[in-house]
Parts: structure tokens; sequence; C-alpha cells
């Protein structure tokens, strides 16, 4: 009989404890990257590498993109950023997607955009691919206290080859960018809880270079590879968090 009592409170306890449980959940996530910064690597897919060649042994080359593990990497850093930064006891996320859950022509993923910013008209943007992106009628059936749509833009600030002048390298080439990140959280009612939004230019936390004016910079590259991106992308949101 006492078994059964204790069982029986362990139970209501759990069950108590669940519904007292906090959960956030990511719906949906668009990431921009400006077409100038983004570098050429081996190709890529959803399950990663293809190891593709060309006629003559090559590895075959294309721009960057992060494949389906490297998107799932990215949304448990973004994750748990969110639950460290606010009152969720969880926050959970849909999964890296290998197709649109709907019509790609409503992000244009995977493809050019051209930025409608009056002081960007000249820069176009790659919406990369497999990053999650539901509808947030279809989010509610998680039964979270709060919603997430995360958008984030990668933009190009200008970049250089090597200055030669008789033979000798004057100036190293490089690269500038900085990050624009926006996070709208929402109620079960739709409602805007809270947003956030920023624009960062210093990512010395973990890549070497310096703050120039509005834009981090790179010496030695004209372009961005996509671990750079990644890395530079979660510092942005880890600063986002402390201003």
């Amino acid at each position: 009989m006492n078994k059964l009592v204790i069982i029986l409170a362990l139970l209501i306890s759990n069950f108590l404890a669940a519904q007292n449980n906090k959960q956030g959940y990511i719906f949906s996530i668009k990431v921009d990257v400006d077409e100038r910064l983004r570098a050429m690597e081996p190709e890529k897919n959803f399950n990663g590498f293809t190891f593709a060649k060309t006629s003559k042994g090559d590895p075959i080359l294309k721009k960057g993109i992060f494949d389906g593990n490297e998107v799932t990497r990215i949304l448990k850093g973004i994750a748990s950023e969110i639950q460290a930064n606010s009152k969720m006891d969880t926050v959970s996320y849909v999964s890296a997607q290998k197709s649109p859950s709907f019509k790609k022509g409503l992000y244009s993923i995977g493809k050019n955009v051209l930025n409608e910013g009056a002081l960007e008209q000249k820069a176009t943007y790659y919406t990369m691919e497999f990053f999650p992106s539901i509808r947030i009628k279809k989010a509610f059936k998680s039964k979270s206290n709060e919603y997430y749509d995360i958008k984030i833009k990668v933009k190009s600030g200008g970049n250089a080859s090597d200055m030669v002048v008789m033979n000798k390298v004057k100036k190293k080439a490089f690269v500038k960018y900085a990050i624009d990140v926006t996070i709208t959280a929402k109620g079960p009612d739709k409602k805007e809880i809270w947003k956030k939004k920023g624009s960062f230019n210093d990512f010395t936390k973990n890549i070497t270079g310096s703050v120039d004016k509005k834009f981090y910079k790179i010496e030695g590259t004209q372009k961005l590879t996509i671990s750079t991106i990644e890395d530079s992308m979660l510092i942005a949101l880890n600063l986002l968090f402390e201003q």
C-alpha cells in the first residue's frame, strides 16, 4: 500500500512539474548571405560533401552552403543561447529541412534575392538551404509558451585583393562584413511577447581580425568560409543578448 502511495505521489509530482515547465520553440529561421562574401568550397548537399570530382580528378567547387548536420549544430547553439537568456526552461526547434515545408518562393530558399534597402540596392543575398521554416499555426502543435522567428543577414562591407607594388605585397587582401540579427518571440495568441534586434561587427572572440568602422575586417582573404560564417553568427547571437 505504501509503495502504491509513493508511486502515485511521484507520478503527480512529475505531472505538475511538466505542467509548470516553460518551453520555447524555434519555428522559423532565415539566413541570408551576401553573394560577394561566399567562398568556393567542395560541393555539398544536405548529407554533407558529395566528393564529386572533375574529369581531372579535382574536387568540384561551388559557393559554400551549410549541410544538414551543420544546420542542426547552429540550431542547437541558437536554442541554447535563447534558453540561457530567457525565462524558458527548455527551447526546442524544428529539425533541419531537406526541402521546405511549403513553397520555396515564399522565402526564396536557395535562391538569390535582391535586397530592397535603399542603401544596399546592389547587394544580392543568397538564402541558405535546410534551415527550418514552418507556419506558426503548425508550430502551435508543440504547445509551447513562446515561438521564435529568427532572421540573420550577413552583409558585405567590401573586399580587395593583394596590393602588389614592385613585386611586393604592400597591402594584404581583405574582406569586411557585419551581421544583422532579429529574433521575434510570439505567444500562443500570435501576439508579440518580445523582440530583439541588432547589427554586429566585432567577432574577435573566435575569429582573427579587427573592427573597421561598421564592419569586421579579416586580412588574407576576400571571402568568408562556411565555418567563419557559422562562428560569426553564433557570436552575433551571443552579443544580441548582451546588449
